[in-house]
């Protein structure tokens, strides 16, 4: 015979928890943060792009704002989200100073309330950030070749 308590792990099984979604969820996943240049130098200006997707059934909207470790990066940036995975790119410009940091984006507000926090957060491996080293001088002309009489 099957025990209640069976059949409801049975079904978690079948359905585990993750398989439900939430009606409001924005979202940042691992990997979302990009850079429109491939070498970032400190004072150099950088536009930091994001991806934010709503996972839940319903409409969202909200904030997000990046960070260069503690400190924020221009203002929060609003996102309106349509149910079902709609997803949209967030951007903001960057002056980068020298140092070991990480940036971060997150979700910092939003409307209905998230039901799942877990993913709205996103942080980047350590940056070590330094000033654009000096171009190399110009070679050397060569001796002039002026012969005298």
């Amino acid at each position: 015979m099957t025990t209640p308590l069976a059949l409801i792990g049975a079904a978690f099984a079948l359905f585990p928890l993750s398989a439900f979604a939430f009606d409001h969820d924005a979202s940042i996943t691992q990997g979302s943060i990009s850079y429109s240049v491939d070498q970032v130098y400190a004072g150099e200006p950088v536009r930091v792009y994001g991806k934010i997707l709503n996972k839940g059934t319903k409409d969202i909207s909200g904030a997000v704002r990046f960070f260069q470790g503690p400190i924020g990066i221009g203002e929060p940036l609003p996102f309106s989200l349509k149910a079902g995975s709609a997803q949209e790119d967030l951007w903001t410009d960057w002056r980068p100073v020298e140092g070991t940091y990480n940036l971060v984006m997150t979700i910092t507000v939003t409307s209905p309330s998230d039901e799942d926090l877990s993913n709205n957060t996103v942080v980047t491996p350590m940056l070590t950030i330094i000033k654009r080293p000096p171009p190399p001088p110009p070679p050397t002309p060569p001796p002039s070749q002026t012969t005298t009489k």
